[in-house]
Parts: C-alpha cells; sequence; structure tokens
C-alpha cells in the first residue's frame, strides 16, 4: 500500500510539473483534485473492470487525467470513467470499426477542431479530446446528459443508459468502499 501512495504521490508531482510547464493548467489551479481514499477505490474499480492488464503507472496517468480533465471542463470524472469502461475497456490503443480511436474512442475526422494532428492513443490526448467532446455536446443541449451521450456516441438509444448503469456501478462501488474503509 505505501508504495503505491509513493508512486501516487510521484506521479502527481510529475503530471502537475508537465501540465504547468505546457501551461495546460494555471498553478493557482492545483487543488486537491481527488482525495487519497477515492483515488484508491477508483484505482481498484479500474483493475476490476479492466479487460486487459494494464501496468499501475498507466492506472494512475488514466486517474489523474481524468480528474484533471474533468475538473477543467466542469465535467463529472464519474461520467468520463464511465464512457472510458465502454467505450474502450480502459485501452488507450483501442480503435474501432468505425475508426474511433482511444480511451474515449474519439474520431478525429468528426472532431478536427479538438483533435487536430494529435495521435488519440497518447493517453492525455484522448482523454482531454474526448472530454472536451463531451463537454461540447452537453453544452450544444443545454446540460442535458441524455442528449449529450446520444450525440457522443453516434445516435445509440441505448447509449444513455449504459453509460449512466456504469457510473451508478462506480458510484455504489466508491460508497460502499468507502463505508468499509472508515467502519
Amino acid at each position: 500500500m505505501n508504495s503505491i501512495l509513493n508512486m501516487y504521490s510521484k506521479l502527481v508531482i510529475f503530471l502537475i510539473l508537465s501540465f504547468i510547464s505546457f501551461n495546460i493548467i494555471k498553478i493557482e489551479e492545483i487543488k486537491p483534485i481527488i482525495n487519497k481514499e477515492e483515488y484508491n477505490i477508483v484505482y481498484n474499480w479500474i483493475e476490476l473492470n479492466r479487460c486487459k492488464k494494464i501496468s499501475d503507472e498507466k492506472i494512475h496517468s488514466l486517474i489523474n487525467l481524468v480528474y484533471i480533465n474533468a475538473k477543467q471542463t466542469n465535467t463529472d470524472p464519474h461520467l468520463i470513467l464511465s464512457i472510458i469502461k465502454n467505450e474502450s475497456c480502459f485501452d488507450t490503443n483501442a480503435v474501432s470499426q468505425y475508426n474511433a480511436v482511444g480511451y474515449m474512442q474519439v474520431i478525429a475526422k468528426w472532431h478536427p477542431e479538438i483533435v487536430g494532428k494529435k495521435d488519440l492513443t497518447k493517453d492525455y490526448v484522448g482523454i482531454s479530446a474526448g472530454t472536451k467532446v463531451l463537454k461540447k455536446y452537453i453544452k450544444k443541449n443545454k446540460g442535458d446528459i441524455n442528449k449529450a451521450l446520444l450525440m457522443y456516441s453516434g445516435g445509440d438509444i441505448n447509449y444513455y443508459k449504459k453509460i449512466i448503469n456504469t457510473k451508478n456501478k462506480l458510484k455504489i462501488f466508491i460508497a460502499y468502499n468507502h463505508r468499509k474503509i472508515n467502519v
């Protein structure tokens, strides 16, 4: 457990310094984004829901990138994690038959203003682009998550139910494990 927390601390510091140096986040935005307890619970949830082996470093990076992008776009991180689970099963190299790429299965040709020529299989690029596309659809639909997810999925009417079901399971998993830790 100590090695996970130590690795977590090093990764957070590395990501923050990287984001500051590339002007992705400003120093005043750096506040605790996720507490260590929820971080560890989300880590375990990803471990249980992944389809193939993912390194500890990759999971740590994924969690931090999701929560940083969620904060930057004022989007629910649990919604982002649910999309990632359903779209790519936590595989950054996933490519669909429709050429949707990365964690959040973004189709670059439909979002050139967001993606440009960037490689969506890169963790930060895929999560950042997917979160921006999601936020764009939420704004376009005046906050209606159902309609936003309908657009995100390309018109799948069952997509909303699948994503919200996953999000609810994640929230229950967090609540249950949080309670278990504090008993």
